[in-house]
């Protein structure tokens, strides 16, 4: 893309650079601002940093009233409490 602008005169442009030069800075910092590896990353560090994404089982809590297994920060669904409180209505089947 190519910007095309005739050139512009001081009383023109009141003091300021001109746009032709304002938009050759803009693409001129969008191509040297772009962040670039040094090296390459070897084989070791890059299964590291895969390996923070590997899949974790859920760690799983007993309710204290009932003894169910609950996941963290979640209402007993089987008593309706939380953190020994009475939150949920449950209705027995």
């Amino acid at each position: 893309m190519v910007y095309l602008l005739p050139p512009a005169t001081k009383a023109q442009t009141n003091g300021q650079p001109s746009m032709t030069s304002r938009v050759s800075t803009i693409k001129l910092n969008l191509f040297t601002t772009m962040a670039v590896p040094k090296r390459r990353q070897s084989k070791s560090r890059q299964k590291m940093r895969r390996g923070a994404n590997r899949w974790k089982a859920p760690i799983f809590s007993t309710c204290s009233d009932c003894g169910a297994s609950i996941p963290s920060h979640i209402a007993c669904p089987s008593c309706g409490t939380y953190r020994g409180r009475k939150v949920l209505e449950v209705e027995a089947l």
